[in-house]
């Protein structure tokens, strides 16, 4: 009975409870309900996220593991990794070159031009660009100003059509379209009258002088254009969106204009060549220099007139000064210095992965991660060590390059508008970039000795890269690759030596379960890796696509489980300085 009576107590106590669930309830009560099943939902998702990104974390921290070593050694592998922590607050552990700061960084580059025979040094001296004057400096304002407003390429570099669209039907010829030589005249009197237009409002003196001088007129446009040019291969980080428009001006300028510049140019058809510290100083004076700039040392100078003072160093152009000419050589030396400091720090870390080691695999599997193919820990850092070191050389001669581009693309040879599958671009030879780039490949293939892992086939003119344009502006971007992983490692370096009172909360949470050297390892590793794996468009082992494969790692950057890191060491993106 009492059995009986408690079933049926209990029955009418959930029908209770259903009568009670159909009287109709406040809203109130109905909002807590939905925000409490919200709230639940919202925390399994995160709790769902959070294992996820464990697994993840473990994958990339400690690589994939063979089973039989996850089941047998639970015990004796936590007791390494509490081992290798200890190990890693010491700062003995960490390799000097980890620690190495920029200025560290450029007085190596500086030894390293010591070490270079005369003719090396002259040859790298002899092709830095020369500083802009004030005088130049105000020209490079008009013409940047005008290319600001010019619309050029949008007008020019369109596809062609003789027929006239009318919806989606292409049925009357279009008796109106101009021809290609048409266009591009009426585009230039338009950039022509912008330039004249600012010059009034900047400087009426001389541009009353230009209208009223044919011969005036045509100093002014070589000068001016020729600064414009020299002051981008001095900074390449400048003129980011207006340089390739300058230049596609001066291309047909070339080909269909050339009475745009003057009639000595209608004749010649030659731009004024960029100048540099090799076309106004004589080889003797730029001893005397080298050696009062300390790069010089020992018997690897020539002979030279020892009456000659370095105070009285006699220049070729009288207008250019001694100091303006070693402030230029100084300038290009910094530049340099910055390129190939990035480039020599990332092979500084590259050679730590030499050996292998489980935690520090270079391997890589077709298919996997987005690999192009595969090779093991050995092919692997090969490849990447002869991709850096020809980068490295590149760098050290990017002056040299920056003039064969120059050269190349004006050279007045006429170009084909195609589709790369990056819209239109101008499709042209590369005579001279391709043969200081095969110097440049022989010399690196020289100096890592051994044989050349993937292809040595450099792309220029073809589908991949159209134009000498955009062979500098790709090779010009590799510091910017590299500097923001090589300034994260050497911040996680730093956190490394800190005290956990001494970091910041969202520091110590990141570091709360992997310490900054492994983190440190994960993201190189993940670079060398996959950064070098022929992944991305036109990706591949030729000497073009080891670039894209690097560009196109960089391009996903905010997927990767160490991107917050990143942004802890103030990364930015790796487009570099943008500059006016």
């Amino acid at each position: 009975m009492g059995g009986g009576k408690a079933k049926k107590q209990k029955t009418h106590t959930t029908a209770q409870q259903r009568s009670d669930d159909m009287k109709p309830r406040s809203p109130e009560s109905t909002e807590q309900t939905r925000l409490s099943k919200q709230e639940r939902k919202t925390q399994k998702k995160l709790d769902k996220k959070e294992r996820k990104q464990e697994e993840r974390l473990k994958r990339v921290m400690h690589g994939q593991q063979n089973n039989s070593t996850e089941k047998c050694g639970k015990n004796s592998g936590k007791k390494e990794k509490v081992d290798r922590y200890e190990k890693a607050d010491n700062l003995t552990e960490i390799s000097p070159t980890t620690l190495l700061t920029t200025e560290t960084l450029k007085m190596n580059f500086k030894n390293y031009l010591t070490t270079l025979d005369t003719s090396e040094l002259l040859a790298y001296i002899t092709n830095i660009p020369l500083r802009l004057t004030e005088t130049e400096r105000s020209y490079l304002e008009v013409i940047e100003s005008a290319l600001e407003v010019s619309e050029y390429t949008s007008q020019i570099d369109v596809a062609k059509s003789d027929y006239q669209s009318y919806m989606s039907f292409y049925n009357t010829r279009d008796v109106s379209a101009r021809s290609k030589v048409e266009k591009v005249k009426i585009a230039l009197d338009e950039f022509k009258h912008t330039i004249f237009g600012i010059l009034f409002a900047s400087n009426y003196k001389l541009a009353t002088k230009i209208l009223n001088d044919r011969n005036v007129e045509e100093k002014f446009f070589q000068e001016a254009f020729e600064a414009a040019r020299r002051f981008k291969a001095s900074n390449p980080a400048s003129m980011r969106t207006t340089y390739q428009k300058l230049m596609h001006i001066l291309q047909d300028i070339v080909i269909y204009d050339r009475d745009f510049i003057g009639p000595d140019f209608v004749i010649s058809g030659k731009y004024l060549p960029i100048k540099t510290v090799g076309s106004v100083c004589s080889q003797n004076d730029l001893i005397l220099i080298c050696k009062s700039l300390g790069l010089m040392k020992g018997d690897n100078h020539m002979e030279f007139d020892e009456n000659t003072n370095s105070s009285k160093v006699t220049v070729a152009v009288p207008n250019v000064a001694t100091d303006f000419l070693v402030n230029s050589i100084k300038d290009g030396l910094s530049g340099s210095e910055d390129m190939c400091g990035i480039v020599q720090g990332m092979l500084d870390e590259l050679s730590k992965y030499s050996g292998y080691a489980q935690d520090k695999s270079l391997e890589i599997t077709r298919g996997r991660g987005g690999a192009a193919f595969s090779h093991n820990h050995s092919e692997q850092y090969t490849f990447v060590n002869q991709s850096m070191t020809l980068w490295w050389n590149v760098m050290r001669h990017i002056n040299e390059m920056w003039l064969n581009c120059d050269a190349d693309f004006l050279s007045g040879e006429k170009y084909s508008l195609v589709n790369t599958g990056q819209g239109l671009q101008r499709l042209q030879s590369c005579p001279r970039v391709g043969r200081a780039m095969a110097e440049i490949l022989g010399t690196t293939k020289r100096e890592v000795g051994g044989g050349w892992r993937g292809l040595s086939v450099v792309h220029l003119g073809d589908r991949d890269v159209p134009n000498s344009l955009f062979y500098i502006e790709k090779y010009s971007e590799v510091p910017w690759i590299l500097s923001p992983i090589l300034r994260t490692v050497r911040w996680l370096n730093k956190m490394n030596t800190l005290n956990k009172e001494m970091k910041e909360f969202r520091m110590q949470k990141m570091f709360e379960k992997h310490k900054p050297l492994d983190w440190k390892n994960a993201i190189l590793r993940h670079f060398f890796q996959h950064g070098f794996d022929g992944s991305g468009s036109d990706g591949g082992s030729c000497i073009d696509g080891r670039l894209t494969s690097a560009w196109n790692w960089c391009s996903m950057i905010e997927k990767y489980i160490y991107y917050p890191i990143f942004l802890l060491a103030d990364f930015e993106g790796f487009d570099g300085p943008f500059k006016k």
